[in-house]
């Protein structure tokens, strides 16, 4: 990992002679170590289930079998705590695919880059309330994107045909879809969770 190189402030050279030196930045590269996770599915299935099958049984499994693995890596990204402070009370053990990495919703928590919904429907105000507690990092629209559950999705649509919405907002539609608010790329996703509390993690009572 290449830390940010430091710039430095160089009088300006008038003459060929006695040139200005410039100061040297010692941005150093830091070592990471990459640990590999595997998402395994088994299934069994008879001879006689494949012949006395109407459909390519085969290829139904192999195709529930890729869905399966598609929304457990989607559940990971979203809702993993491998060493999270924020922890969800129902993993079900260390085998629970929410395990094998941080998620992006317990580093948020962790890192205090959170806010306030106040258990209402999700408005475009609370996304762009979201990039300001990004700060610097949120500085360019086109680079960010929020995650929301399919719900949340159908709410921020309703706004976007709304007549009371002002121009401060603007939603980018594509083909009937909501595809981002003020350039900010919307996502939706079934593996974001509704039945968090107001810490934002599941504690048995949202």
């Amino acid at each position: 990992e290449l830390q940010q190189v430091e710039i430095f402030i160089t009088p300006e050279n008038t003459a060929d002679t006695g040139q200005t030196s410039y100061n040297i930045s010692d941005a150093t590269i830091g070592q990471k170590t990459l640990e590999a996770k595997k998402f395994t599915g088994r299934s069994l299935l008879s001879g006689e289930l494949e012949e006395d099958a109407v459909i390519d049984i085969i290829q139904y499994i192999v195709n529930s079998h890729s869905k399966g693995l598609a929304l457990a890596l989607d559940d990971a990204i979203i809702n993993g705590q491998a060493n999270t402070t924020s922890t969800d009370d129902d993993i079900s053990g260390s085998r629970d695919v929410a395990t094998a990495f941080n998620g992006l919703r317990h580093l948020s928590i962790d890192g205090g880059l959170t806010v306030d919904g106040g258990a209402s429907a999700l408005v475009s105000s609370k996304i762009l309330d979201a990039a300001e507690v990004l700060d610097v990092w949120a500085q360019d629209e086109n680079q960010l994107a929020v995650i929301v559950s399919p719900k949340a999705y159908r709410q921020l649509i309703n706004e976007a045909g709304s007549t009371s919405n002002n121009n401060q907002v603007v939603f980018g539609m594509e083909g009937g879809q909501l595809t981002s608010i003020n350039n900010i790329r919307i996502v939706k996703s079934s593996a974001v969770r509704k039945d968090v509390d107001e810490t934002g993690v599941h504690s048995g009572t949202p």
